[in-house]
């Protein structure tokens, strides 16, 4: 992966973060009427943010402009490691709307590919190989993440789901 200093902006931030619906966690659980509603809806949030602390990355669908800046090394102003791609910080990648290398606009295909699932961005020479990005500064604008619950659409994994509903019943068991 390429080392990289990274300034994340979003441009479209996400309506919620939680991992799991209130519904869900009632329904897993066996809980019934609304006392508990107010504890449980905290419990899912805190389980969510633990979850995506431990990660170290953002779920929900979001729109983000990302600026990166690749370590460099001094002589011969290489990327270090060879071929290395560009690691988005919000993945799967649904939409790309731009990527520029030092101010210049770059075409999807031609100068580089995108593998969606795992958010990377790989550089390609005019031949269409793989090749290090050379560069002092990438600018991607992008929607990323997963379409999180109660959303007919979802496309959240059930595990990370899960394991909030799981998480979210240890915070509810601690206060009962």
């Amino acid at each position: 992966m390429l080392r990289a200093n990274v300034i994340i902006r979003v441009t479209g931030p996400a309506a919620s973060t939680a991992l799991t619906t209130l519904e869900t966690v009632k329904a897993v659980l066996g809980i019934s009427g609304a006392t508990d509603d107010v504890y449980l809806t905290l419990a899912i949030g805190q389980a969510s943010a633990v979850i995506s602390n431990y990660c170290n990355r953002v779920f929900a669908l979001e729109t983000v402009e990302e600026a990166i800046r690749p370590a460099m090394d001094n002589y011969p102003w290489n990327v270090p490691g060879g071929l290395s791609p560009v690691q988005l910080s919000r993945w799967p990648v649904t939409v790309i709307t731009s990527v520029t290398e030092d101010g210049i606009m770059l075409i999807p295909g031609t100068d580089y590919e995108v593998d969606r699932a795992q958010g990377q961005l790989w550089r390609l020479d005019l031949n269409g190989h793989l090749i290090a990005w050379r560069t002092a500064r990438i600018v991607v604008v992008y929607t990323g993440g997963y379409v999180l619950p109660p959303s007919a659409s979802r496309t959240l994994p059930v595990d990370l789901e899960l394991a909030t509903i799981i998480g979210a019943h240890a915070f509810y068991r601690l206060e009962t």
